[in-house]
């Protein structure tokens, strides 16, 4: 048994659909500004560090903040060009994946799941 939609139903789930891409996106963005900042934070902290006394801070915990660091950066920085994106720069996939404007304007599928970008 076939069921198709009525157009009434068709334009809901569309409705539905952007809605939720558009509570995505700000989630998204939230938490890259929460990311960002607490990846200037602790490179704050790295700084403060180098200028204590050698064996003030033990060499274990700055390898872990610099660990840290390398992961946050991960996250904040666009997968092509490695430019950190400022929460207000950036720029979604279709498929929900971020970048800088500059590199998404220059592919045509994603770089991290390969699926084709529609562009607007």
């Amino acid at each position: 048994m076939s069921k198709t939609l009525t157009e009434r139903q068709y334009k809901n789930l569309i409705t539905k659909s952007k809605q939720g891409w558009a509570c995505y996106y700000k989630s998204e963005t939230n938490t890259h500004s929460k990311i960002e900042s607490l990846y200037y934070q602790i490179n704050q902290l790295k700084n403060q560090i180098k200028g204590e006394d050698k064996g003030a801070i033990p060499e274990f915990i700055q390898n872990e903040i610099t660990d840290l660091l390398k992961e946050l950066k991960k996250e904040i920085e666009c997968p092509i060009c490695y430019e950190e994106l400022k929460s207000d720069e950036i720029k979604f996939s279709s498929c929900g994946h971020k970048y800088c404007d500059n590199c998404l304007s220059k592919i045509n599928e994603c770089a991290i799941c390969r699926k084709k970008i529609y562009h607007k």
